[in-house]
């Protein structure tokens, strides 16, 4: 490897979960004996068929689908995620294949390498299990312990990023594009007489600009998310991603007197929360089938425990806990929309109980009603019945009891 790599791939890997909690020397250890890969959209990572030379991948840029055996789709990966960690597990049978649905760069570590490195550290073994909730336990217990500051109860000032894209409203697509590569931004807040109109990110570009063959000389506004939702300073981070939550963004711009304080991302987050709780929210909503959402809910007890074990504020852990819930909830109403075509009138989900009182805990059931706009037709009752019954079932599979 080209050794002037070495000190841009060591900056990435010390802000990727597990490395980010090990200690100086190892990441170095690690980053010289990185190998690189570049893997063109629809070519295979890694086969089911490979019997020997096992590695332990990190996505720095694209995307990667794993496929069971059955051509099930297991995960959806993309920038920062890991996987391979089978590799530390013989006794796994487990297979799959994984392949880039986008353009791909690989750094792969092989088995050989990181299982000499733990040998020489097994306090960090726990890190690199072959269980998601060891890691889990492993990297939320580490960072708590180290300080009680969870980022879930700062402000959103405290955290955003003060490096902001701003583009004038006449601007077009182009000049737009041409600053957020500039300033390395993957979103550009659109202004217009000193107040935000809008907002525009990079899957803006690919989905609407390149997919469509739209103009990169036409106006900025024409792609715009307008009106786009915002935070206050002073606003917990809590309170982000709940409201990221809700409107199923990744970019939050942050206000104070009507002025742009900076910006927070799901990306940024998921980098700094080391509790890990943002991690598993982002999943659930990159997940599209039902099983994935079963695989992730069996995370939330690892993150429960440590939170408690750290001695956490018991309403903040509940709170988490929460937000965790909304996030199955939302996903889960998401696919059954999906499922069962568009929704005859608008309506709420709404939740009572613990949930409405952010008061989730590993035994709470389900509490939880739908309030139609209108009376309804015995056609739409029936359509409800199967939406409610749909996500009601898929919260029980993720370990909500129903409601007796």
């Amino acid at each position: 490897m080209d050794t002037s790599l070495i000190p841009n791939i060591e900056l990435f890997i010390g802000q990727v979960s597990p490395f980010n909690h090990l200690p100086k020397a190892m990441i170095t250890q690690i980053t010289s004996n990185i190998e690189i890969r570049y893997i063109p959209k629809g070519e295979a990572v890694v086969s089911e068929n490979e019997t020997d030379n096992y590695f332990l991948y990190i996505i720095r840029i694209g995307a990667v689908k794993q496929v069971n055996k059955d051509g099930e789709l297991r995960a959806k990966l993309e920038s920062g995620d890991i996987f391979g960690f089978s590799i530390f597990n013989s006794e796994d049978s487990e297979k799959y294949s994984a392949y880039a649905i986008e353009n791909c760069l690989i750094y792969q570590l092989s088995y050989a390498f990181l299982n000499t490195l733990l040998k020489q550290y097994p306090e960090y073994a726990a890190y690199f299990s072959c269980d998601t909730g060891t890691r889990l336990h492993s990297t939320t217990k580490n960072s708590l312990l180290k300080s009680q500051d969870n980022l879930l109860m700062k402000t959103a000032a405290e955290v955003a990023n003060p490096k902001v894209a701003l583009i004038d409203a006449d601007a077009t697509i182009q000049q737009a594009a041409q600053k957020m590569c500039e300033q390395r931004r993957s979103s550009a807040l659109i202004m217009q007489d000193g107040e935000l109109i809008g907002i525009v990110n990079d899957r803006d570009m690919t989905k609407k600009v390149v997919a469509q063959a739209i103009n990169v000389h036409s106006p900025i506004i024409d792609i715009m998310t307008p009106n786009p939702p915002v935070i206050a300073a002073n606003d917990l981070i809590l309170n982000a991603v709940s409201l990221m939550m809700q409107n199923n963004i990744r970019n939050l711009p942050v206000m104070m007197d009507g002025k742009i304080q900076g910006i927070l991302t799901a990306t940024d987050l998921v980098k700094q929360n080391s509790i890990q709780s943002i991690f598993i929210i982002n999943h659930i909503f990159q997940a599209d089938s039902l099983p994935l959402l079963v695989d992730l809910a069996k995370q939330q007890r690892s993150v429960f425990a440590a939170l408690i074990e750290s001695g956490a504020y018991y309403n903040n852990v509940m709170r988490v806990m929460t937000l965790i819930a909304d996030a199955f909830a939302q996903k889960l109403l998401m696919m059954a929309e999906h499922k069962f075509g568009t929704p005859p009138c608008r309506y709420v989900w709404m939740v009572s109980g613990s949930q409405a009182r952010y008061e989730i805990h590993l035994l709470s059931d389900q509490d939880h009603a739908v309030i139609t706009e209108r009376e309804l037709t015995e056609q739409e009752q029936e359509y409800f019945a199967r939406l409610t019954k749909f996500v009601s079932d898929g919260l029980h599979q993720c370990g909500y009891e129903y409601c007796t």
